[in-house]
């Protein structure tokens, strides 16, 4: 009796001593989880600000680069070395509202500045010449720090390109830009838990962020500003400070008042502005708890379960270490432990009876645990007949089928199908024995299945732009890329790149406002989705400016047709409150040829286009 006493405390300190290390392995597991799902997730952010500092550099290069392109193009178009000062100016005050110039002006060689504000000054062309240095450093354009001088009332970049005589720079042409056209154009892309710092060679802000997550008191410069952080992980403002003096990218974390933020900071290319993108700790704290609170549960339900089992377990082995002669009830205990773990779980088992043609299924419904039916009713075509799988579904349920009457292991099949009157995801293995026998679970993958293609909608929609959903400019210029490289040049059909620009845009928003622009801009969009075949390809440069392919035209005269089609579709009238604005469009096109490369194709078409909007606009040009 002692020894059996003794037998039976030992084994239960064992199990006690099991569950016990068990459990502290399970929780030490979910608590190192639940790190690399934060640390996972602090990654992913890290990356969304990369791509939002990304996004910011290319807006506001396009932006700066279109506004240089503006003013080069007035230099080639206007006879500047043989006009006097007055025509200069009268012409550049007609063309000043094409661009988003406040002023334009010109500095001739005799050092004469003036200006379509009508101020005039003397400067020392010499010293202003070699102070921009273009053409030693080979740059087509100079592009100024943040000024806020003469009295104007908004912060401007001065953008000034030079007017060249016998290789020698004899005049510029120069733009006062207004800032605000910049932080306007990216603002949208700000959210509540996201945005961005804008900021010049000497740290004064270009841009500061429109949400109210940025929690520092506004002062003129981000250096005045980070005097004030608390970094963290060993960085310094000094080290950012040098970092940004080299034109490097990093990354950087900071405390300020008890709230936290995590930033990354990289160079525009342009003189040694930079842009901060930051992201707040509230949200990444925000999606960490929903998952701790996930893992939690499921810690909860293991734990528990841990100790079912052992407790069966316990039972099981006391019950045949006494009872050993008892072997008739072995099948008895064997059903009562599958339904005790069965009842554990939503998990659906199955047997296969080849002999009897028989599949039995168990724990199927809590009202109906267990439903036996003929193979014939669970056959592909009766399946499909009784809506329990769907087309797309049906040759992979055969594939299941065929496996499974051929004895064969099945391991991780994933089928869609409809129990109980519900539509979920399944993960199938099972195993085959010589006797005949098959058996099986079906578990609900229904929750691993929806954020898989949650996923691959997100990847999906990163190619596209999110106010029209169509391609964005990378996108685009892959794809165009690939039909190049992949493009049979023995064909005699004509390729064509078109640059379409809705004209009075700009008026648009400035009269009815950005919602109404963000609308024009989406039924523009709709039209020419209208008005393609679903082989050519369009998007979307940002602002008003779209782009797309034409593939495979017949001849020339069919390239005429669609541009004059487009001209024609695009064409709308809006009104609102009494007042009435007409929306039409330019069109430069570019006639691909077999050495064309998307820079080339592009610049040809921007010239086309600049031809259309000089003569007039609403209409196109072809530049073959």
């Amino acid at each position: 009796m002692k020894s059996t006493k003794s037998k039976k405390i030992i084994l239960f300190a064992s199990a006690v001593a099991v569950l016990l290390i068990t459990s502290a392995i399970i929780v030490g597991t979910f608590i190192k989880i639940q790190n690399k799902i934060r640390h996972q997730m602090l990654h992913n952010y890290m990356e969304q600000i990369n791509e939002l500092s990304f996004q910011v550099i290319n807006t506001i290069h396009l932006e700066v680069e279109y506004s240089a392109h503006f003013l080069k193009c007035l230099a080639e178009t206007l006879d500047i070395n043989n006009s006097s000062n007055k025509e200069n100016i009268d012409a550049l005050k007609k063309l000043k509202h094409k661009g988003n110039f406040q002023t334009l002006g010109i500095i001739n060689s005799n050092g004469d500045y003036f200006d379509t504000d009508g101020n005039y000054y003397k400067i020392n062309f010499k010293n202003f010449t070699e102070k921009l240095n273009l053409l030693e450093n080979n740059e087509s354009y100079y592009i100024s720090d943040v000024i806020k001088e003469n009295g104007k009332k908004a912060k401007e970049i001065l953008i000034a390109v030079p007017v060249c005589k016998e290789e020698k720079i004899d005049e510029f042409l120069f733009g006062y830009y207004p800032i605000m056209e910049i932080t306007e154009e990216i603002s949208i892309i700000e959210k509540n838990h996201r945005f961005f710092k804008l900021i010049d060679t000497n740290g004064n802000y270009i841009s500061r962020p429109s949400n109210n997550k940025s929690i520092i008191e506004r002062k003129e410069s981000i250096w005045e500003e980070m005097k004030e952080f608390i970094f963290l992980n060993g960085r310094t403002l000094e080290e950012v400070k040098k970092n940004i003096a080299d034109g490097k990218n990093g990354v950087f974390a900071f405390d300020y008042n008890g709230y936290r933020r995590y930033v990354s900071y990289s160079p525009l290319k342009i003189n040694n502005w930079y842009v901060f993108s930051v992201f707040t700790r509230d949200e990444l704290d925000s999606r960490a708890k929903e998952f701790q609170k996930i893992t939690s549960e499921l810690l909860f339900y293991m734990i528990n379960f841990k100790i079912a089992l052992i407790a069966v377990i316990m039972g099981i082995v006391i019950y045949i270490y006494y009872i050993i002669e008892k072997q008739s009830k072995d099948i008895e205990i064997k059903n009562k432990m599958f339904k005790m773990l069965a009842g554990k779980t939503k998990d659906i088992f199955f047997e296969i009876h080849s002999a009897e043609k028989k599949f039995i299924l168990y724990n199927y419904t809590k009202e109906n645990s267990e439903v036996a039916l003929s193979l014939e009713e669970v056959s592909p075509e009766n399946m499909l007949a009784k809506d329990y799988i769907n087309k797309e579904n049906f040759l992979l349920y055969k594939e299941l089928y065929n496996n499974v009457l051929e004895k064969q292991n099945i391991d991780n099949f994933i089928v869609h199908l409809k129990l109980s009157n519900t539509w979920k995801w399944f993960r199938i293995n099972s195993a085959a024995f010589s006797s005949g026998h098959t058996i099986g679970i079906l578990e609900d993958f229904t929750e691993e299945k929806n954020q898989e293609l949650e996923f691959l909608k997100i990847s999906e929609k990163s190619k596209y732009d999110f106010l029209t959903q169509l391609y964005n400019r990378e996108t685009f210029e892959k794809e165009f890329n690939d039909f190049l490289n992949s493009r049979d040049n023995s064909k005699e059909n004509f390729d064509a790149l078109f640059l379409i620009d809705l004209d009075n845009f700009k008026e648009i928003n400035d009269v009815f406002g950005h919602r109404m622009g963000d609308k024009v801009l989406h039924e523009a969009a709709g039209t020419l989705k209208h008005s393609l075949r679903s082989s050519d390809l369009l998007g979307r440069l940002g602002g008003d400016e779209f782009i797309l392919l034409i593939k495979n035209a017949p001849n020339i005269e069919a390239i005429h047709k669609i541009a004059q089609k487009l001209n024609s579709s695009l064409t709308k009238t809006y009104t609102r409150n009494n007042k009435s604005i007409s929306i039409s469009c330019s069109i430069g096109i570019s006639i691909i040829d077999t050495d064309f490369s998307f820079k080339k194709a592009y610049k040809n078409a921007d010239k086309a286009l600049y031809h259309v909007k000089y003569n007039g606009r609403n209409s196109y040009f072809i530049n073959k």
